[in-house]
């Protein structure tokens, strides 16, 4: 990613991160499991440690920007592209990992003036569970999340032309 970066990217160009996501699928629930520590301590220390990489791209002249992690589902229709996405705990479980997570650097982001783009809140119900129709399938966004993805994306980078984007 460094390397990319210095070779192909301008400083001062706009980077958009993505990462949590398998964790919160799968990842911190176990560990929080097998070292018998809670939750909230495990996805803290993984925040931390992605946080620490997004600070010092800022350092090096780009602008970061973080994007959130989107809820679990609970659809089975498991086609060969997403059958082999490990899960763990109930899809609510996940979820509170993911909330857990998306406040945290939410928090990291605000004090550090970074953009943080989150849709979170669009996609899931009242009772936490991921509306299925913003969803192509058990992992990926549909094109229906794209309506309030470019409104976050507008309020994040006032600067940048999205209405160009058909």
């Amino acid at each position: 990613m460094f390397e990319v970066l210095r070779k192909q990217i301008p400083k001062k160009s706009h980077v958009l991160f993505c990462f949590g996501e398998i964790d919160c699928r799968a990842h911190l629930l176990k560990a929080a499991e097998r070292q018998n520590k809670p939750l909230a301590d495990i996805v803290e220390d993984c925040v931390k440690r992605y946080f620490s990489v997004v600070l010092e791209i800022r350092s090096m002249g780009y602008l970061p920007a973080i994007w959130n992690v989107v809820p679990a589902t609970n659809r089975t229709d498991l086609d060969p592209e997403t059958q082999e996405y490990p899960t763990y705990g109930s899809q609510l479980q996940r979820n509170k990992a993911t909330e857990l997570f998306n406040n945290k650097i939410g928090i990291l982001c605000k004090n550090e003036n970074i953009p943080f783009v989150s849709i979170y809140d669009k996609l899931v119900d009242r009772n936490g569970n991921a509306i299925s129709r913003y969803f192509l399938d058990r992992i990926h966004l549909s094109q229906d999340a794209m309506v309030f993805t470019l409104d976050v994306m507008k309020k994040c980078f006032p600067e940048i032309n999205f209405n160009r984007i058909p």
